[in-house]
């Protein structure tokens, strides 16, 4: 192997540490001595995910076979869209535009939209994009390991669509959520313990990247 090819949200970005050379990514390529290309962006989707990493492969056909893939899959709830106008991609957050963005649009607008909320971006809708994304990079990929950063993929797979559930064999035991104790917000709530965590952050800190990279290090084959 030459190259890490890493792809997720926040949390693979490297949101919480104090330097980038703490994050996941970066300790897995020195580990290795890979080169370390991080496609990860905070607020990033399983839909942008799947985007980035086969755009990469597709300008990158001479280095795949040479690279190992290191992909952190997220909330099922986010996905994103082609703004025309901007000439960009952009993030949302179905959750986040439920509760806090509905002032911005008459009610007119929103009657209209609640038919595409609930037939096109519901959950199970979502659930099951996500799990076909990772069931065809599973199919391309030569070399990877898969995660669930965020969010409860294999439990909401189990309730929505358990025809989907054998896709997470292939994934680690536990996400990386799982592994820092659980949602932040809990944990504060509920006066556990943070010490993975960024203070007033959510993200994992240096002490919770390092951790998790040595957990990883066990699926190196």
């Amino acid at each position: 192997m030459k190259y890490l090819v890493s792809c997720g949200c926040s949390w693979v970005e490297g949101y919480g540490t104090s330097d980038k050379k703490n994050r996941l990514s970066t300790l897995m390529a020195s580990k290795y001595n890979l080169e370390d290309i991080n496609l990860a962006e905070g607020g990033g989707s399983n839909q942008m995910i799947f985007r980035k990493v086969t755009e990469w492969i597709n300008n990158n056909k001479d280095k795949v076979n040479e690279t190992l893939f290191l992909i952190g899959w997220t909330e099922s709830t986010r996905f994103e869209y082609w703004d025309d106008l901007n000439n960009e991609y952009k993030k949302i957050d179905v959750a986040t535009f439920e509760n806090t963005n509905k002032d911005q649009y008459t009610k007119e607008e929103l009657k209209h939209w609640e038919f595409y909320w609930r037939n096109y971006f519901n959950e199970k809708v979502l659930l099951d994009n996500t799990n076909r994304y990772i069931l065809s990079l599973s199919r391309i990929l030569p070399k990877f390991i898969f995660f669930n950063s965020i969010g409860d993929l294999k439990n909401l797979t189990k309730k929505h669509s358990p025809e989907f559930e054998y896709v997470y064999n292939i994934f680690l035991d536990k996400s990386w959520e799982e592994f820092c104790g659980g949602r932040y917000s809990e944990l504060v709530k509920n006066k556990k313990d943070t010490s993975l965590y960024a203070q007033n952050d959510g993200h994992p800190n240096d002490k919770g990247n390092e951790e998790w990279f040595k957990h990883l290090l066990k699926e190196i084959k």
